[in-house]
């Protein structure tokens, strides 16, 4: 299908995006919107219902007692109205169908407290206003996981899964190769935790990832690089660094089109952070930097510490400081903790250094000697998070150790002498009860509601619930006998 010149997918009002949907004949508008748990949903309308921008701007209506943590008070009716700002043609409707990114609003037009887009919007809001910075920019590096044949099954007595793709090194002893029909093994495969960087043929999904960045080209997404990662079926997409919610949408986009063109290929992805045992996950590093009358105010070429400047180093002190906490919204399932463990190249402590991937936050050398590519990674993140949160709670534990001068030195020196253990949660339970003792610099400017994190952490203990109920298979080699 063909797309919409990027330049063409910036509307500037309703009038704007009701014009674009006459002047390129679209048929159907997808109206997507994002839970609290980062999941996409969507509505599709016909083009024809729509007789002028207004009609646009008074949205759709929906019943938000039907999806996961969406309702709040007593009414479950609510309504999407679309960003006018985000749209593009989706490659997989057979219709030319615009897919428009969503606010989630009560039917009084006010916000929802669980409307992630809001949530992100009034963090960027709070920078601006703060007089710290104009804009945040992040460049997310998404990682996943891409197999071709996978099956799980959960009941009282039963409990399994199984994946499969024709590169994993576990295929090499076989005659003939599971998919497809049983043809002849080619081997070409690399072994455990060795397939960093590999070209092809072992990288077999190399034409796959191609094409995802060509239908993200077409819907105006950048790519600055991709690659095989570490473990066997795993890859990386970067993407160019953009404002908060642009970049928020990206990696939504981006998970959507990854999914989706591997599907259409007869395969599977997925951004679950351990799909495999014994072998590295899928992270989302974030690299950030704040910008402000269009210079990047990170950078100092008079600091001593990598031209560091001292917003930068307080930065990263608010980061830390409430690291635990904002794992809740980083790193937000019982699986994202079996990626955290020493030996996978991921930090496992509240640490901070330069080129040292083992630290919760990396000061890339690459970048440190030019002002508009010196920024900071924050490893900790993963693929499962719903980025509008993650990176609005980045953001917010940011701007308070700027306002309170959070050097990151003095900072993990004191918790040191204080016994408080510089280890990173070790579970989804442990961030939540983090969350729970810690979140007044989240809602003390209104970024988020005193009411979303309370149903926030109740709505992921009852995930935790359920995962602790069922036993593992794990668990019977070990104790069974």
């Amino acid at each position: 299908m063909s797309h919409l010149n990027s330049s063409s997918l910036v509307c500037k009002s309703f009038d704007e995006l009701y014009s674009t949907i006459q002047r390129e004949s679209i048929e159907y508008l997808n109206y997507s919107f994002c839970d609290t748990f980062g999941s996409l949903h969507h509505i599709t309308v016909s083009a024809s219902t729509f007789k002028s921008g207004t009609d646009l701007q008074k949205g759709i209506a929906f019943d938000s007692s039907s999806v996961r943590g969406m309702q709040y008070g007593e009414f479950s009716d609510m309504v999407i109205v679309p960003d006018f700002e985000r749209v593009w043609v989706d490659p997989f409707f057979s219709r030319k169908t615009l897919h428009v990114a969503c606010f989630v609003l009560f039917h009084t037009g006010e916000p929802s407290p669980g409307c992630v887009r809001s949530i992100s919007k009034r963090a960027q809001e709070v920078l601006s206003g703060s007089g710290i910075a104009d804009k945040c920019f992040i460049g997310p590096e998404i990682e996943f996981f891409v197999f071709e044949s996978v099956s799980y099954n959960n009941s009282p007595n039963h409990s399994s899964f199984s994946l499969d793709g024709d590169e994993a090194y576990w295929n090499s002893g076989n005659s003939t190769v599971f998919h497809p029909h049983g043809r002849p093994n080619l081997a070409s495969r690399r072994p455990l935790k060795q397939a960093y960087c590999a070209p092809y043929p072992v990288d077999r999904d190399l034409s796959l990832r191609g094409e995802i960045l060509k239908e993200l080209e077409g819907i105006g997404v950048p790519v600055e690089k991709h690659h095989h990662e570490v473990a066997t079926c795993q890859h990386e997409i970067g993407v160019h660094c953009s404002t908060l919610v642009n970049s928020a949408d990206v990696v939504e986009s981006t998970r959507y089109l990854i999914k989706g063109i591997a599907h259409r290929n007869s395969k599977t992805a997925t951004f679950m952070p351990k799909p495999l045992g014994n072998d590295n996950g899928s992270g989302m590093h974030i690299n950030i930097s704040l910008w402000k009358d269009e210079k990047n105010i990170f950078f100092d070429t008079e600091s001593s510490y990598y031209n560091l400047s001292n917003q930068a180093l307080y930065f990263i002190g608010g980061i830390l400081s409430h690291t635990k906490a904002i794992m809740a919204f980083t790193n937000p399932t019982t699986n994202s903790y079996k990626r955290l463990v020493s030996g996978y190249e991921t930090p496992t402590k509240l640490s901070y250094g330069a080129g040292d991937r083992n630290s919760a936050i990396r000061i890339p050398l690459s970048g440190f000697s030019c002002s508009k590519t010196q920024r900071i990674e924050f490893r900790i993140p993963d693929s499962s998070a719903c980025p509008h949160l993650a990176f609005s709670a980045i953001l917010c534990a940011g701007i308070d150790g700027i306002l309170h001068k959070i050097h990151p030195a003095t900072y993990l020196n004191t918790s040191k002498s204080q016994n408080n253990e510089s280890f990173l949660p070790r579970s989804l339970s442990e961030a939540l009860q983090f969350l729970e003792e810690d979140y007044d610099f989240l809602i003390k400017d209104g970024v988020f509601s005193h009411e979303f994190i309370l149903n926030y952490i109740k709505l992921k203990r009852d995930e935790v619930s359920i995962v602790e109920s069922f036993p593992t298979p794990k668990e019977f080699e070990l104790y069974y006998e």
